[in-house]
């Protein structure tokens, strides 16, 4: 019995051991500075849940030590601070998991405070510049057509309308257009996409389309498909030749985005459509692709296309909680002007839904309960239009005190906000 006893004690000891030496795992990371060419970012907090907190060093490196986690596991920051620095790639860091490998999958990039919104308003700016000005060429055209009887008056405003609404609708896009621009890092970025976005940066809309145009994009990016079935096929998925034209077509497609975002700037929108058309058919598991794609067709009111690529997105089994409740809300938006209002309301259930799970499980970030909120709202509205006048009171109450408690979260000191997004603007 002794020896039993005593061999017990001995495997219990070594599973232990085998226990916590597996729940321990080490990834190092980077902090590099926006726009600076690769340059580190020393004293920046870093603190993750289940890590222990630590600060970059000279070169803006820094190493997590993260207990009770496996390869392959979500983690999420706490903070991420430096006095007078703002972090720019929140939204990567959010769906940031434990590489297999001993170093984090994105590096984590900050720039100086009020850096973003500067930039932000200047890509904003030249945006509106642009769009105001082909708008208002539309409309001389319009006018001219009128004039030489080509159009009738009838014909006039119906087309006037229809190009107003675009234009409306485009102010808004753009805003969310340049808050990416904003935070894109061109030391992370291929070159032709530094060199046209530069030409943006100065207002020269027309010579960037011309250089992409020039480049070919769409038949490069076509060709790097193809030379990626072919890799596939050879059983290199490993090789370094497949992960530099993995590269090679990721930075394509953000140039052929970036395009499609130029046509639309500048009221080309049968050509921002046939790109995003065929993006769509070259790879249609890309997310940042059918994202664009399907704003695209929603501001367009190409519903079916829309709602098409929106139902693809939430069939992606690793999607994102928040992605998906995004994807709810706007087909659910879809069918209610399409007046499919129990279609509306079925989606609109689900966004809440997720959003009321994702706002109380994460109770620091402000997004969540902003488009809780916002869900409850247009669940009032589709039950007015139902008459159900009593759930839609009750909704509106809901949205009401949402509102409220986000208004008192947003105006907390500076000091007691947990994330970025929490703090004052």
């Amino acid at each position: 019995m002794r020896m039993n006893m005593k061999y017990l004690y001995a495997g219990l000891l070594l599973i232990c051991c085998l226990f916590a030496q597996a729940q321990t795992i080490q990834q190092n990371g980077i902090v590099r500075e926006l726009n600076s060419g690769n340059k580190g970012l020393s004293n920046v907090k870093i603190v993750f849940y289940d890590a222990v907190p630590t600060i970059s060093g000279t070169n803006g490196q820094f190493t997590l030590t993260f207990e009770r986690k496996k390869k392959g596991d979500p983690i999420i920051y706490d903070e991420i601070a430096k006095k007078q620095y703002e972090l720019v790639n929140e939204k990567e860091l959010l769906s940031l998991k434990l590489s297999h490998t001993d170093t984090l999958a994105t590096d984590i990039i900050m720039a100086k405070a009020g850096t973003v919104d500067s930039l932000k308003l200047l890509y904003y700016g030249i945006s509106e510049r642009e769009l105001t000005k082909n708008y208002r060429n539309e409309l001389k055209k319009l006018a001219q057509q009128v004039q030489a009887n080509s159009l009738s008056v009838k014909e006039y405003n119906e087309q006037l309308k229809a190009q107003k609404a675009y234009y409306e609708a485009q102010l808004e896009r753009f805003n969310e257009i340049a808050e990416k621009f904003a935070r894109t890092n061109f030391d992370d970025i291929d070159s032709l996409y530094q060199e046209a976005l530069r030409l943006f940066q100065k207002g020269k809309v027309e010579r960037a389309i011309e250089m992409l145009e020039r480049e070919g994009i769409l038949g490069r990016l076509e060709a790097r498909f193809k030379e990626q079935d072919r890799i596939s096929d050879q059983e290199a998925a490993l090789s370094n030749w497949e992960q530099e034209n993995t590269r090679k077509v990721q930075d394509l497609i953000e140039l052929l985005l970036f395009n499609g975002e130029l046509y639309e700037l500048t009221f080309q929108r049968d050509k921002a459509e046939a790109v995003y058309d065929k993006l769509v058919l070259l790879d249609s598991n890309d997310l940042k692709i059918l994202r664009t794609a399907s704003d695209f067709y929603r501001t367009e009111r190409k519903y079916n296309k829309a709602l098409h690529w929106l139902e693809k997105i939430i069939e992606e089994p690793k999607l994102k909680d928040w992605y998906k409740g995004d994807a709810y809300f706007y087909i659910g938006s879809l069918y209610a002007q399409t007046k499919d209002v129990h279609y509306a309301l079925d989606n609109y259930e689900k966004s809440r839904y997720i959003y009321d799970t994702l706002a109380n499980r994460y109770p620091e970030n402000l997004n969540f309960d902003n488009n809780f909120s916002l869900s409850l709202s247009r669940l009032g509205e589709i039950h007015i239009a139902l008459g159900n006048l009593e759930k839609a009171l009750t909704l509106f109450e809901n949205f009401s005190e949402i509102i409220q408690r986000v208004y008192h979260k947003d105006t907390l000191p500076d000091d007691l906000c947990i994330c970025e997004k929490g703090k004052k603007k």
